[in-house]
């Protein structure tokens, strides 16, 4: 089985595997460790990430990228490696993927908003989040407002434009997004173009023969090389590591069960209405409202014989 280091002798994102383990590891370690759990990466590229995540992850792992070559490159990686029963990786664009909505507890994007319109990536990022999930974002940014012409050409293209740090915040906030941790990690920048100081031929036969995404990748690379490190733009160009929570909206009331009255608002037996309220047989009229004997009218009532004429006495 071949190791991590020979499949790539490169990494494809500053800061490598070790930042995208760092923001994972903030998450829940219930989380983390929960076998039924759901991670989608966004921008998997080669797969060096998706492996690197299993490290802290028990759940399945699902990366896509819209690049056919580097998701190739990634099942072959991801099959060298045994992970195959965790780890897929497909060819999918991260504005529209084709995953159930709210499918996933975390949603990692790996320079995507750099790469793509920030509102589409987004928007089709909390689609596939379930309703309490983390979303967790490392791309670029801007460290000031006043950017020169030459240096925003080379990070920024006409469908898309990079953040600073506040408009990242504000960005996330206003998609219902609490922020939990945000950090720069714009010192990787640094060591992540000094690996591209050899030629291109020479990277290309460092593993990566033949791959036509490779090469045409490293050539980009150079130009932002030349710009950060012999044209100033390390003054303007950082990096950004954030770590949000989605909170799940608080559970509404069903009204209909609300105006149900309770148990104890039930009307019970006696409310409908109780014995106690059917007329008893004293109230029917009871046997003590029915003439009693002394009332009844007596046999010298009616009248009795000492009220007959007394006989006549004979003369």
């Amino acid at each position: 089985m071949a190791s991590s280091k020979s499949l790539y002798p490169f990494h494809l994102t500053p800061g490598g595997p070790q930042l995208s383990k760092a923001m994972l590891a903030q998450c829940p370690r219930d989380l983390r460790k929960n076998p039924e759990a759901r991670l989608l990466l966004e921008g998997c590229r080669m797969g060096e990430h998706l492996l690197a995540l299993s490290q802290l992850f028990s759940g399945r792992i699902v990366g896509i990228d819209e690049d056919a070559e580097t998701v190739f490159y990634a099942k072959m990686a991801i099959a060298e490696m045994r992970k195959s029963q965790q780890i897929s990786a497909q060819f999918m664009t991260p504005v529209q993927t084709n995953f159930p909505d709210a499918s996933f507890d975390i949603v990692m994007l790996e320079g995507l908003l750099s790469g793509y319109p920030a509102g589409r990536v987004l928007k089709e990022a909390l689609r596939v989040l379930k309703p309490d999930g983390w979303l967790l974002i490392s791309d670029s940014c801007w460290l000031e407002d006043n950017i020169p012409t030459y240096v925003r050409e080379i990070w920024e293209s006409p469908d898309h434009k990079l953040l600073d740090s506040g408009g990242m915040q504000q960005t996330l906030e206003e998609k219902g997004l609490r922020i939990v941790n945000i950090e720069d990690r714009s010192s990787v920048l640094a060591s992540f173009y000094n690996q591209f100081n050899s030629t291109v031929k020479g990277i290309a036969k460092s593993g990566f023969e033949g791959m036509k995404h490779m090469k045409g990748l490293i050539k980009h690379y150079k130009h932002e090389i030349d710009v950060y490190h012999r044209h100033g733009g390390d003054r303007y160009m950082g990096y950004l590591s954030v770590v949000c929570r989605r909170d799940a909206p608080a559970q509404e009331k069903d009204p209909a069960k609300d105006e149900l009255p309770a148990q104890n608002e039930i009307p019970a037996q006696n409310d409908s209405p109780a014995q106690n309220e059917i007329p008893a047989q004293n109230d029917t009229p009871a046997q003590n409202e029915i003439p009693a004997q002394n009332e009844i009218p007596a046999q010298n009532d009616s009248p009795a014989q000492n009220d007959t004429p007394p006989p006549k006495e004979e003369s």
